[in-house]
């Protein structure tokens, strides 16, 4: 007879004491004490006949043991290694997360659910069973019946790391959500975690702002104790914010907004770092500006990039408008001051500008020069209206339009209309709570301007009344200037040459050829370098045809006041043209060398 184990199920002769599969030791059976019984038994009824009852109980006892073989061998075959392991891969083949489900169990002795078995199968479906064999095992898991020992396949959880240097994430994987818990390198470290190609998502709460960032998380099967880095990249991150056109004062108020919070900038114009923020537009920041004239703010900005730059270089309407109004009164002054060689007129000016218009004037007096003319009109470059990087000055392009002469005394006067365009310079003056115009210069290149506003002039006009004998009343002028007109050719060779070695500078870019002739410490040196930048990458270059020396003032000991005009072809970068300009300059004597010291104005003639 054939016994079965019911250990592992496998078939055994009757007489075997252990499992020949296993090796589990059969119990003794009443069968194996008592052996006479049975056959004195069967001896004595060998002669005689079965009975119908003993027939039937004999049949039955037929179908017990084939149905007992029958479930060992069932029982066997399901519930042995090999059968498990088949059946897994024929799941990972088919796709059956169902049933995978049930034939894998976490090393932590959690059953793997059905979505995490369907992320297996994404990551595994072709594995081998010799590539199996390399990373997952099979063991013993509960009883088949109460008899046979199951198996089931055992993966190992995984632990994921991520570099977040911030407070407040956690990471959803499927159905699940883990918190993670934060190393001393800043990383985040998730236990826990099957094996499988899963669809996650990163979740952040913070104090800027809360984000979902889904992704798709691969996480292979490690037997070691290695940690899985995510790369996923998230787009957050702190930001720095910088105004450009920073204005530093005692009590600066200029600030960065966000989600209505503001973020004082520092001396520099920097902000603090600031997040971590979204990068991928869906947030916005503010800037905060306190300009001399008062507060603006700029447009909201998309924030995309961990470093932000600010210059807020339109005028709100309201200053505009004053800018506006104070251009046509300069106009008017101008016009006034020049008719009437009076410059106490002007209300519109800073003292600098003044002063060189103080001198202009004197010069009219002293060279006999008048003027009679009315101002027509300004036409306005609405779109130049732009404030400056320092955020002190606003700059503009204008064309100023008169009808008059400018002549002498014994010369017949020929009115006629004269348009002049000008880059006007105003700064803000908060004393008397008015814009001043600080300077003005002619374009290098008008071709691309387009006025888009006319304001209408007054049409008034102004000139001289009465001819007196100015040159007596200059006498005492010009015999204090007496040195000065001494030196004057010298001064004239030196004019010479800077406005040639300037036109050489600004056709190769190169400021050193002309720096030797500027002084260290005024202002023309850094307004001559970034002149000669700016022409140079435009592509226009220059021809210096003559500098005339019309006049020298003596201001001090080592500084004169001398006006010049100059005459230079203009190659721009789609037409030429020649301009004459005079222009008023500050110059020093240093070592006994002349050099430029400040570039008081200068006019297109």
């Amino acid at each position: 007879m054939t016994k079965f184990c019911v250990d592992c199920g496998h078939s055994n002769d009757e007489v075997n004491r252990v499992c020949v599969q296993c090796g589990n030791t059969f119990s003794v059976s009443s069968l194996d004490k008592k052996p006479n019984v049975v056959t004195q038994k069967a001896s004595s009824v060998s002669g005689k006949k079965m009975s119908l009852k003993r027939k039937v109980l004999s049949i039955l006892t037929i179908f017990l043991i084939v149905g007992v073989m029958g479930v060992s061998f069932w029982g066997t075959k399901t519930a042995s290694a090999e059968s498990t392991v088949a059946k897994f891969l024929e799941a990972l083949q088919t796709e059956d997360a169902k049933i995978l489900s049930k034939l894998v169990i976490l090393s932590s002795g959690q059953q793997l659910s059905e979505n995490e078995a369907k992320a297996f199968i994404k990551l595994y479906q072709d594995i081998t069973p010799n590539e199996l064999e390399n990373i997952l095992s099979i063991e013993k898991s509960g009883k088949v019946m109460g008899l046979f020992n199951a198996h089931k396949i055992v993966v190992t959880p995984q632990d994921l790391s991520y570099y977040f240097p911030y407070d407040g994430l956690t990471i959803k994987i499927g159905e699940k959500t883990y918190s993670g818990k934060a190393n001393d390198r800043e990383e985040y470290i998730f236990s826990n975690i099957p094996p499988g190609i899963h669809k996650a998502e990163f979740i952040y709460k913070g104090d800027f702002t809360t984000f979902n960032h889904p992704f798709e998380l691969t996480v292979y099967q490690k037997k070691d104790k290695e940690l899985t880095q995510i790369q996923e990249v998230m787009p957050l991150d702190t930001v720095t914010f910088e105004l450009q056109n920073y204005v530093e004062a005692k009590h600066n108020q200029s600030a960065i907004l966000i989600n209505g919070q503001e973020y004082l900038v520092d001396q520099n114009g920097y902000s603090p770092e600031i997040g971590p923020l979204l990068l991928d537009g869906s947030q916005n920041a503010q800037a905060k500006q306190q300009f001399p004239w008062g507060v603006q703010l700029s447009e909201l900005t998309p924030i995309i990039e961990n470093h932000m730059s600010f210059s807020i270089t339109k005028l709100e309407a309201e200053q505009e408008s004053a800018i506006i109004e104070q251009l046509l009164l300069y106009g008017e002054e101008t016009t006034e001051a020049t008719g009437t060689r009076n410059s106490k007129v002007y209300t519109t000016l800073t003292d600098e500008m003044l002063s060189a218009r103080e001198d202009e004037i004197e010069s009219m007096i002293y060279w006999d020069r008048f003027y009679k003319g009315a101002l027509s009109e300004i036409n306005l470059d609405e779109e130049s209206i732009e404030i400056s990087e320092d955020g002190y000055s606003v700059r503009l392009n204008a064309e100023i339009v008169t009808h008059g002469d400018e002549y002498y005394n014994s010369e017949t006067l020929e009115m006629a209309d004269v348009k002049e365009e000008v880059i006007v310079y105003f700064v803000f003056d908060a004393n008397q709570n008015k814009w001043l115009v600080y300077g003005y210069s002619a374009p290098w290149n008008s071709s691309n301007i387009s006025y888009s506003k006319k304001i209408e002039g007054s049409n008034k006009v102004y000139q001289t009344t009465r001819v007196t004998d100015e040159k007596e009343e200059q006498s005492t002028s010009r015999d204090e200037d007496e040195n000065a007109e001494n030196i004057t050719d010298d001064i004239q060779l030196f004019f010479y040459q800077y406005n040639s070695m300037s036109v050489a500078a600004i056709n190769q870019g190169d400021f050193s050829l002309v720096s030797n002739l500027i002084t260290v410490d005024g202002p023309r040196r850094s307004e001559q370098a970034q002149f000669i930048t700016n022409l140079y990458d435009k592509g226009i270059t220059e021809e210096h045809l003559d500098t005339v020396v019309e006049e020298v003032k003596k201001m001090s000991d080592s500084q004169w006041k001398v006006t010049t005009k100059e005459e230079f072809i203009i190659h721009g970068v789609e037409r030429s043209s020649e301009k004459s300009y005079r222009t008023v300059t500050i110059i020093k004597k240093v070592n006994g060398n002349w050099l430029v010291h400040e570039l008081i104005s200068t006019t297109e003639l």
